[in-house]
């Protein structure tokens, strides 16, 4: 249960801080980036996970990847979905 908690966090801190970055020093599209960073992310955690649920040892941490990746997938695809509406709003 600790390496599983252990990897939501850093998975979820890693987009925390990209995204951070962004809203500090990104330009009007900051939030396609953010929805960007988050589906890309999303993806890559999906297949690192996958590849750690087939071994025994490392399956608590396949299993918390692939959580992230689904959470991150989501973000990703409704950011980038609103992007162009608040794009609109200024």
């Amino acid at each position: 249960m600790n390496q599983f908690k252990n990897t939501m966090i850093t998975c979820f801190s890693i987009f925390g801080f990209i995204a951070l970055c962004f809203l500090l020093f990104g330009d009007r599209e900051k939030f396609s980036m953010i929805g960007l960073t988050g589906f890309l992310l999303g993806i890559g955690y999906f297949l690192i996970g996958l590849l750690l649920t087939f071994f025994p040892s490392t399956r608590q941490v396949g299993k918390a990847m692939l959580i992230a990746s689904g959470v991150l997938l989501l973000i990703g695809v409704s950011v980038c979905s609103i992007a162009p509406l608040a794009m609109n709003m200024h």
